[in-house]
């Protein structure tokens, strides 16, 4: 994989960044109670792969706040907050529920191997997925399910305290498994844990973040889109409406994402006709969010349109693209007929002069060093190229309103991997 770096692009890119009038409107005060929730996520693998074969992950309101593996058999806190307040006698039951659960959990696939004929020259996966969820008038939720192979096996009933299994063969794991203290974990010990976390990360959890709102299309033919993004928790609600009357026909809500400084994102998608978008109906995005006493109401009269309008998506990127190309040949040339050859030239000299070392050889090394960089270069450029394909192509590969969305948006849809220094890694 090849990395490169697109802070010498966000002068450019950062034309296609804008921000849409946000109205507030005169409309009865909003509540979206908060949910906060602690699960983990405990996985085995066979041992056929040079890998751990059984992993634990902790994480709260969505959160990786801790982790475990097999080789280093050791909790490790991840969440700053929670290593700042954490009280040893306090996590140590923790600690040893996940080691309870690599026992259990060996001998789970142990059992699986055989109900399913499995043998442990193939690469099998066994998962389980346990939490418990508080919401802020006090309701308590919970869930406990099993899947081999990404494919889902059993569930645990909590209403009837029973098992429900996908697949008959799974019975006799369901009796392996102590359903009294499943139902004890998630009701109690999960809900303390959950509630002690909250009050460790109070300052983190329980903050109240905004969304910043946007309406747009990315020509005038296509689906407007309403997209909110920053915003903490992560409970949101988008709608459209019609005249003040709600809109649900036509309309495609998308899952809410993670952005990589904790906040979140999400859209909705409003298909309409240009006739219907020219006609005197009044069509309204809103948006509710915790942080906000009043709902947000952006007109989609006052959308952004992405092509069409002032400078275009092409051109910019086009003209960054031939920089790059220009750039790009001029390194080449002055590697070769300049710095480069008066790099081989000194460096030949001196090994002639001090040593037997054959100057060919050293020659040929720095002749592949000179490859390597051209071929680098251009593979720099023909990343820029993918992004512009992906902006040009489709608008659910690109958020207009910030440059982080953007990257988030090229991870999610565009299998572009986004590293915390806002480099990006292609696939």
């Amino acid at each position: 994989m090849l990395r490169f770096t697109m802070r010498s692009c966000t002068a450019t890119l950062s034309v296609l960044l804008f921000l849409v009038t946000v109205c507030e409107s005169d409309v009865p005060t909003v509540k979206i109670e908060a949910t906060h929730s602690l699960q983990f996520f405990f996985t085995i693998v066979t041992p056929v792969i040079s890998i751990p074969e059984f992993t634990a992950v902790c994480q709260v309101d969505e959160e990786q706040v801790g982790h475990y593996d097999s080789n280093n058999r050791t909790v490790v806190i991840t969440a700053d907050w929670l290593k700042k307040d954490k009280n040893e006698e306090q996590w140590e039951l923790p600690s040893e529920h996940v080691v309870h659960q690599e026992t259990l959990f060996r001998t789970f696939l142990a059992a699986a191997l055989e109900a399913f004929n499995w043998t442990e020259k193939e690469l099998h996966t066994l998962q389980r997925t346990i939490g418990c969820q508080l919401d802020d008038d006090g309701s308590k939720r919970g869930y406990d399910q099993f899947g081999y192979d990404g494919e889902d096996l059993v569930r645990l009933d909590l209403n009837s305290g029973t098992w429900i299994t996908v697949v008959p063969q799974v019975l006799p794991l369901t009796q392996t498994s102590s359903t009294q203290l499943s139902i004890q974990f998630i009701q109690h010990t999960c809900i303390d844990w959950l509630q002690k976390c909250v009050k460790y990360g109070k300052s983190v959890l329980e903050r109240k973040d905004p969304p910043e709102v946007s309406v747009f299309q990315k020509n005038s033919s296509s689906p407007v889109v309403c997209h909110a993004t920053g915003f903490f928790p992560k409970a949101v609600m988008i709608s459209w409406q019609k005249n003040g009357e709600e809109l649900n026909e036509d309309v495609e809500l998308r899952e809410t994402l993670p952005n990589q400084d904790g906040s979140f994102q999400k859209r909705s998608i409003l298909t309409l006709s240009p006739e219907e978008l020219k006609n005197s109906d009044k069509y309204t995005c809103v948006v509710q969010h915790s942080s906000m006493e009043n709902e947000l109401v952006l007109l989609v009269s006052d959308r952004k349109v992405l092509s069409g309008n002032g400078v275009s998506v092409g051109l910019i990127v086009g003209v960054m693209v031939g920089a790059l190309l220009l750039v790009a040949h001029k390194s080449v040339l002055q590697f070769s007929s300049g710095r480069g050859s008066h790099l081989v030239s000194k460096v030949t000299k001196h090994l002639n002069t001090h040593t037997h070392t054959s100057i060919y050889s050293i020659y040929n090394i720095l002749y592949i060093i000179y490859i390597y960089i051209y071929i680098y270069i251009y593979i720099y450029i023909y990343n820029i190229i993918y992004i512009y394909i992906k902006l040009t192509s489709s608008l659910d590969c690109v958020s207009p309103l910030f440059f982080q969305t953007l990257l988030l948006d090229l991870q999610m849809k565009c299998k572009i991997k986004v590293n915390p220094d806002l480099n990006l890694k292609v696939l």
